[in-house]
């Protein structure tokens, strides 16, 4: 692939929360960061100028063209189940780029006789709001029926859905959330930093001030 003053870039491997088939150019406009230009001298050549705007415009326009085919191009998954539960797909979530939403699978999750005990969601993208705050993968089950490793049972059966598009994934948890550390620690997941939520982040608005948070191997 041909960048910046035709210099030929190439595609880096996978990265934690990196979607598949993303190019370095749009990482680079995902994650806001710019190509570096030399400062140390005090003039740019105005055609420079003119075509890092043109690359940024191209790169931009690319990055919501994927982001749309992302939403687009996700599939249903596979029957995922674990021991006593059962995933029952419900619908794609679609990403939000002004919220820093991006799109989800949404799964309730399901005994065998058929009782519903929570959901579990699994978000497919790299943002600030994912790589911070929601994590990639997100659980909540019912509070009558708490304490039986739902959760755990959960995640184990859609980690090969994950896998199929991951290599690892971050989740994250309140520090006061015991039963969420334990359940995250019992998947084996392995613990990265604790971090402050930031106040634009939806997580603040509902209170969270700081986030635990893990990467998971599938």
């Amino acid at each position: 692939m041909v960048g910046l003053n035709g210099i030929e870039t190439q595609d880096r491997p996978r990265r934690l929360g990196q979607p598949l088939g993303w190019t370095t150019q749009h990482r680079w406009c995902w994650e806001g960061k710019r190509p570096q230009i030399d400062t140390t001298t005090e003039k740019v050549e105005t055609a420079e100028c003119r075509e890092l705007d043109w690359w940024l415009r191209v790169s931009c326009d690319a990055m919501r063209s994927d982001w749309k085919n992302l939403n687009d191009g996700m599939s249903n998954p596979p029957a995922l189940s674990f021991e006593e539960v059962i995933l029952r797909f419900v619908r794609i979530v679609p990403g939000d780029p002004s919220r820093d939403f991006v799109p989800a699978y949404h799964f309730r999750i399901l005994l065998l006789d058929g009782a519903d005990v929570g959901h579990i969601n699994f978000r497919v993208g790299d943002t600030n709001h994912v790589r911070i705050c929601a994590g990639h993968i997100g659980f909540e089950i019912g509070e009558e029926h708490r304490g039986h490793g739902y959760a755990f049972e959960a995640c184990r059966a859609i980690a090969p859905f994950v896998r199929s598009i991951y290599d690892e994934v971050i989740i994250t948890c309140d520090p006061d959330n015991v039963a969420s550390r334990r359940t995250i620690e019992k998947l084996g997941a392995s613990f990265m930093d604790e971090v402050p939520v930031p106040e634009h982040d939806p997580h603040y608005k509902r209170g969270s001030r700081l986030k635990r948070r893990y990467k998971w191997v599938p």
